[in-house]
C-alpha cells in the first residue's frame, strides 16, 4: 500500500531532509532504565507484558527504544542479516529520538521484509498540567502533572531533585525527570528501575538503505491499523507466503483473532 507524503508541513519536510542525508553519531552520558508494563488486549487482563526500556541521554538528545533493540542494533553492525532477523520477533520495534523541538520516531508493524518508517512530532503537542501532589520514588521527592497524548490521559510523577527535562517514551518538557507514567486506565506504565553513568556512542541513522517510508502519525497508524487486520492478503499479494486454500482459510482465522486481540497500542488509532 502505498502511502503519499508529499503534502508533510515544511517544518517536517526540513527536518526530514535533515535526517536522510547522513548517519548522525551522538555520545551519551547517562542512562535511564524503565520498565514497562503494558496490556495487549483491553478485554484480557490475561494478556500484561513486561519490558526493559532505556533512555539514553546527553545534554541536548535522547533516544527511547527497549533494551532489545539496542542489543539487535549492535549486532547490526557485525551481522545485519542476522539483527534484521532477529527483530522481526521484537514486539517493541520502535525508537524515539528529542532533539531540539521535535520528537522523532521510527516504528516498523510489518511481520516480514519490514521498512523503516518515521514521522516528526513538536515537544509543544505536550500541553502539562501541572498538579500539587508529591510523592517519594526511589528516594527522589516526586511532583505530578497530567497530559492529553495520543488519545490517552497520562498521570506522571517528575523530580526537580534530576534537572533533565526528559522521561520514557515521547515524554518531556517537565523542569525534572520523570520517573513513572501511567495512563488514566491502567493500560501502561513506565517505571524507573536504574539510573546509571554510562558514556556511549551510538550511531543512529532513521533512513537506512533506501528501504523507509515518511509518514504523519495519523498515516503510520492507519497503516499499521490496515496491515494487522490484512497481513494475509498482503503477504500473498507480495509473493512471501504460498498457501494452499486450506492453509489460507486456517490464516484467515488468525488474521482475525490476531487483529482483534491487538487492540490497545500505546496511541489508538481511530477512523
Amino acid at each position: 500500500m502505498y502511502i503519499k507524503s508529499w503534502y508533510l508541513p515544511v517544518f517536517l519536510l526540513l527536518s526530514i531532509n535533515v535526517y536522510s542525508q547522513q548517519k548522525e553519531e551522538f555520545d551519551f552520558k547517562y542512562k535511564v532504565n524503565y520498565k514497562m508494563t503494558y496490556q495487549t488486549d483491553s478485554t484480557d487482563e490475561g494478556s500484561v507484558k513486561q519490558r526493559d526500556m532505556e533512555l539514553l541521554l546527553n545534554d541536548s538528545v535522547s533516544l527511547f527504544r527497549s533494551v532489545e533493540k539496542g542489543v539487535y542494533d549492535s549486532l547490526a553492525y557485525e551481522d545485519n542479516t542476522y539483527a534484521s532477523r532477529k527483530l522481526l520477533r521484537t514486539p517493541i520495534k520502535y525508537q524515539i529520538l528529542k532533539k531540539g523541538n521535535s520528537i522523532i520516531t521510527e516504528d516498523s508493524y510489518e511481520y516480514m521484509a519490514p521498512k523503516k518508517l518515521f514521522y516528526i512530532e513538536s515537544k509543544e503537542d505536550l500541553k502539562w498540567d501541572l498538579q500539587p501532589d508529591t510523592v517519594t520514588i526511589s528516594n527522589f521527592l516526586c511532583h505530578s502533572a497530567k497530559v492529553r497524548f495520543g488519545d490517552r490521559t497520562w498521570s506522571v510523577w517528575y523530580t526537580l531533585e534530576i534537572p533533565i527535562m526528559d522521561g520514557p517514551y515521547k515524554f518531556c518538557g517537565l523542569p525534572g525527570l520523570i520517573l513513572s507514567a501511567q495512563d488514566e486506565k491502567g493500560y501502561w506504565r513506565f517505571d524507573l528501575d536504574g539510573i546509571e553513568n554510562r558514556d556511549r556512542r551510538i550511531a543512529i541513522n532513521f533512513i537506512g538503505e533506501n528501504n523507509y517510508r515518511v509518514l504523519t502519525k495519523r498515516e503510520f497508524l492507519k497503516a499499521k491499523r490496515y496491515y494487522v487486520d490484512n497481513f494475509v492478503d498482503i503477504l500473498l499479494a507480495r509473493d512471501l507466503l504460498i498457501l494452499t486454500e486450506q492453509q489460507k482459510r486456517n490464516q484467515y482465522k488468525i488474521q482475525k483473532i490476531r487483529g482483534q486481540k491487538d487492540n490497545n497500542w500505546i496511541e489508538p488509532y481511530k477512523p
